[in-house]
């Protein structure tokens, strides 16, 4: 890119912003106790009412964690927190933020055994109880209802 080409572009955003645009969210006081990082909200990840998320729910045929329904209503998905919260009581299983940045908007998340992703690797059982809730590179974050059924999640799950 040419240095006038790379002024003309930064000069566009800098107007773009003057207009309102690439602006982010701002965060709630329920943010100060969240999961979620606050530097910048995106737009797309704003707070969602209850009866979508549960719809969302229906639609995967599983029961949400409280302590994750609670996150999703102060924000629907972003960027977390550095992980210093543990959303499902030391349940987890290789939480860490090095693999994953965030949490997808409800409404992308998938069963396992509708990605891609999954079409490669062996010896996974049950598909379909996990729930993808985010990606990264070759990394997977899944809600693991293998052992307790879609009525009860077990833990968070990482898959690389």
């Amino acid at each position: 890119m040419l240095k006038n080409e790379l002024t003309t572009d930064i000069q566009k955003w800098v107007d773009e912003c003057g207009q309102g645009k690439h602006q982010g969210l701002i965060p709630t006081p329920a943010h100060e106790n969240s999961i979620w990082d606050t530097d910048f909200i995106p737009e797309r990840y704003a707070s969602i009412e209850k009866a979508l998320i549960e719809s969302q729910a229906r639609r995967l045929g599983i029961t949400i964690p409280q302590a994750l329904m609670e996150q999703l209503l102060i924000q629907n998905g972003g960027e977390l927190d550095e992980c210093v919260q543990d959303l499902f009581n030391n349940a987890t299983i290789n939480w860490t933020n090095a693999t994953v940045d965030g949490i997808e908007t409800i409404d992308s998340w998938e069963h396992g055994d509708e990605c891609n992703w999954f079409d490669s690797v062996e010896g996974i059982q049950d598909k379909n109880l996990l729930i993808i809730i985010t990606s990264h590179s070759e990394s997977q974050l899944c809600l693991d209802y293998r052992k307790n059924g879609p009525s009860g999640v077990r833990a968070l799950l990482i898959l690389t």
